[in-house]
Order: C-alpha cells, then sequence, then structure tokens
C-alpha cells in the first residue's frame, strides 16, 4: 500500500432502462449512457483523459474492443482500457481508472460497463465456452451446478434449510426493487411468503437473480476537478482473486484461504480490507451495504465475509429485518441482483457504486436510508474467484 495518493471522487453516472429486449449494436447500447452522463455534467467525450471499458467477452463478436468504443465514443485519440474479466468486470475497469486518476497520471476519465444478453449469449452454464472447461465442465459441472451447491453447502452447515432466512432476504430485496424505478419488477403483486419459502426450481427461481442487459458508466475525477461539481461522493476500491476451480476453494494454501470452504467468501473479505485501509474506515461505520446475491445464501456469505456478522448469524439477522431501510445494516436497496437483476459485466459492480450514489446524495426515495453517509458496493465474477469491493464516502 503506499503512503500517498490523491483521493478519488465520483461525480457523474448513467444506465440504461430496463427493456425486455434491445437489439442496437453493442457499442451504441454501451454509449448511451457515456453521452447521458457526460450531458449532464455539461462535458464532452474528448474531456476524459482516460477510459476503462468493462464487458462480457461471450456477448461481443469483436477482438479488438478498444478502437472500436473510441469510435463509437466520439472518435477518441485517449487511452481507452478494456477488461473483460466475468461479472466483476466493472469493479476491475473501476479499480484501474481509480489507479490512474489516484497516481496523478489524470485527472478525470470514464469507467463504462456493458453486457448485452440478447445479442450473443452461448452461457457458460450451457456449453464450453466457460470459466473452468479444463476441469469442472469436463466432470460435467456447470455454473448453475456451481450455485446450487454453494447454497446447499451453505444451508446445510448452517441449518437453514427450512428457507425462513432465505425467504425474508428476498422479500426484502423485492420490497425495494418496487421502490426503485430502475429494477425490473420480475413478480408482481408482491411474493407472498409461502411462494418464497417454496422448495424446488420454482422456489429458487423466484428467490435468485434474473438476467438483464445493461450498460453503465461512471465518471471520476481527482479531489481538485470533483469540487467543480455538484454532491461529488469519494470513493476507495480493493480488488482479490481466488482460484476459479471449484475444488481449491477447499483448503487452499494461500492463507487468506486456507481455512475456508464454499460456505465462506475469503476474497470479498481481503477485497474488504484492502478498501477499508484507503477509506480509513472500519465496516462498523458503513451506513449502506450493497452487495452481490445471486442468491439469498450468496447475501448471507457476502455479509459475513466483509465482518458484518460471523459465519452462519447473518440469516437469524436477516430474519429480525436488520437488512431492511430501518435495519442496522439495510442491504441491497436498490433490490439487489433478485430485485434489480444480474447483468453479468454490464452492471453487478456499477449498478452498486449508482445506488450508494444515491443514498449519499440523499435521492432514494423511499428506500433512503437516514443519514448514509458511508456506503459500501461488492460485487464477484467467476462465482467467487475475482472480487471488488468500493468504499464510498460523502465529500467535503
Amino acid at each position: 500500500m503506499k503512503d500517498t495518493s490523491r483521493q478519488v471522487a465520483v461525480i457523474g453516472y448513467a444506465m440504461t432502462k430496463p427493456k425486455a429486449k434491445d437489439f442496437r449494436d453493442y457499442r451504441q447500447y454501451a454509449a448511451e449512457p457515456v453521452f447521458a452522463a457526460l450531458d449532464e455534467l455539461g462535458l464532452k467525450p474528448e474531456d476524459m483523459e482516460v477510459w476503462t471499458v468493462a464487458y462480457n467477452e461471450r456477448t461481443v463478436p469483436d477482438a479488438a474492443i478498444s478502437p472500436h468504443m473510441a469510435d463509437a465514443l466520439g472518435g477518441l485519440n485517449a487511452p481507452v482500457i478494456p477488461t473483460s474479466t466475468a461479472c466483476a468486470g466493472g469493479g476491475v475497469g473501476t479499480f484501474s481508472l481509480y489507479n490512474y486518476i489516484a497516481s496523478g497520471r489524470y485527472d478525470i476519465g470514464a469507467s463504462v460497463s456493458f453486457s448485452q444478453t440478447d445479442l450473443f449469449y452461448p452461457m457458460e452454464t450451457a456449453s464450453a465456452a466457460g470459466n473452468f472447461t479444463d476441469v469442472d465442465y469436463a466432470l460435467g459441472l456447470t455454473h448453475f451446478h456451481y450455485s446450487f451447491l454453494r447454497e446447499a453447502y451453505y444451508q446445510q452447515e448452517y441449518g437453514t434449510q427450512d428457507l425462513r432466512a432465505d425467504a425474508q432476504w428476498a422479500w426484502q430485496d423485492h420490497w425495494y426493487a418496487r421502490r426503485n424505478p430502475e429494477a425490473v419488477r420480475y413478480h408482481s403483486p408482491m411474493p407472498t411468503d409461502d411462494t418464497l419459502k417454496a422448495g424446488g426450481i420454482q422456489g429458487m427461481r423466484i428467490r435468485s437473480a434474473a438476467g438483464r442487459s445493461q450498460a453503465c458508466v461512471l465518471i471520476m475525477a481527482s479531489e481538485d476537478v470533483a469540487r467543480e461539481y455538484d454532491l461529488p461522493v469519494y470513493i476507495d476500491i480493493g480488488l482479490a482473486n481466488r482460484p476459479a476451480y471449484m475444488g481449491a476453494h477447499f483448503h487452499y494454501p494461500h492463507p487468506d484461504h486456507r481455512e475456508c470452504d464454499i460456505s465462506h467468501q475469503p476474497g470479498t473479505g481481503v477485497a474488504a480490507r484492502r478498501a477499508l485501509e484507503l477509506a480509513e474506515t472500519k465496516v462498523d461505520d458503513i451506513d449502506v451495504f450493497q452487495v452481490h446475491d445471486l442468491t439469498p445464501s450468496d447475501g448471507f456469505m457476502q455479509m459475513e465475509s466483509l465482518g458484518v456478522a460471523k459465519p452462519g448469524e447473518m440469516p437469524r439477522l436477516a430474519l429480525e429485518g436488520e437488512t431492511a431501510v430501518k435495519g442496522r445494516f439495510p442491504t441491497n436497496t436498490d433490490g439487489g441482483a433478485i430485485g434489480f437483476g444480474h447483468s453479468s459485466v454490464g452492471g453487478d459492480f456499477h449498478s452498486k457504486v449508482i445506488e450508494n450514489m444515491k443514498q449519499i446524495r440523499g435521492q432514494a426515495g423511499e428506500r433512503q436510508v437516514d443519514g448514509a453517509e458511508t456506503a459500501l458496493a461488492q460485487a464477484y465474477g467467476t462465482h467467487q474467484s475475482i472480487d471488488a469491493v468500493a468504499i464510498m464516502r460523502r465529500c467535503f
């Protein structure tokens, strides 16, 4: 960790609206929120000194993303840095931009993320074009199997097979989603408690994330530049990695992971410690959390790995209402991945940062957490082998 660095702030953002289908070219799709965010700030693409572009390589037919996106964004000749790192790609791209600005090399830039599942999406869950083709897929294990095994392992280890806590977490996400105009309302009317506790595929689907195409952008600047704009928010980011192969999630030799299994997410904890150190704060100071919760058990694991609760304690806290807007740990106030949508690289990190921007600015409406000044955003990729955590704080 370096001794000194400049403060970095998010000064603007935008995201695409939810649509059932969108057949625009991926360049047009990704560029739309960029121009919207820049217009809001009175800026032009050429005002950005550096760009990062995160994308899901399984949804893009082109290999050379940098020149394609530079052209789509207005004929740029600035650095355009591509990132393809699964669902945490937005976090990795934002981490890169954060360091470019913190280092003093650049003063202002944009972090873009997009994923269009409508165009080309062979789904690694159904083909060998995935992340574990060397071992897991050859053994017949897909992403879906991994999610199911991890959730079942957690439920067995901590005695949550009755699904009461999972149902409560999902209900809370749906409650938030119905109060967020950016969210996708997958179920209407509000799911009942019995429906949310149902077993089998039907119950799992109503408690789990559905796919969503999305593109987002964050406009980021040094502290000096940020002072020129309304309501900037400081951001600090930590990253960590874990092996992709599922078998290596047990007794992995690295000391941060050695005592863990698939019901623990140590990468999240490492990334959080790094971000908290940069922000000079601690998890007890966080007012609102946005975590990656493709299933409720995912959410439990992330919160526990962040240090909010000990392993196995989060289900009880959810049942007690502590993730609600008036609870001790307001969580996924945008609706979470369950109500907001799993957009892979397109927004699994950026959308959480955007929700935290709204919370810290006091612009979240009925979802607003009273006095929110410090917020946390977390996302993972390749089933918990790439972890990004951002700490966001009110500026000035």
